[in-house]
């Protein structure tokens, strides 16, 4: 009976220095930066300049046909990244005066339905969240 012990015991603490080392060998490092005032300006600019984009009647008006409330979108507009917005008003100002707004909402429905797929945002039924 000692002899088992003794072979549990064993096992055991094999068990435990291989978890104990295996948690300790992986690390991750995570980066962090100060971020600038002109950064935190240039982003807010760049927000008020898709509000502003999102504000206009026609692009309302798709985007309710899409079935997307205002609510949404601004909710979905405050969750954004500097590299989204900068994307979205890029494709918007490539829009030829008194073109049509259709490329920017069909930009702007790939957008939301990644986010959705990301679990980011609940816009569309149809779209299953990747994490579910």
């Amino acid at each position: 009976m000692l002899k088992s012990l003794r072979h549990c015991l064993r096992a055991l603490s094999t068990l435990f220095i291989s978890l104990f080392l295996s948690m300790t060998l992986y690390t991750t490092t995570v980066q962090a930066a100060v971020m600038g005032t002109q950064t935190l300006v240039k982003d807010e600019v760049l927000r008020q300049e898709v509000r502003t984009i999102l504000d206009q009647e026609v692009v309302k008006q798709h985007l309710l046909e899409m079935g997307v409330t205002e609510s949404m979108v601004s909710e979905r507009v405050a969750h954004m990244t500097a590299t989204e917005l900068a994307q979205i008003a890029d494709e918007w100002s490539e829009i030829p005066a008194g073109g049509s707004a259709a490329g920017l909402l069909a930009f702007l429905f790939v957008i939301f339905v990644i986010t959705d797929a990301l679990c980011a945002t609940d816009l569309f039924t149809f779209v299953k969240c990747v994490d579910r």
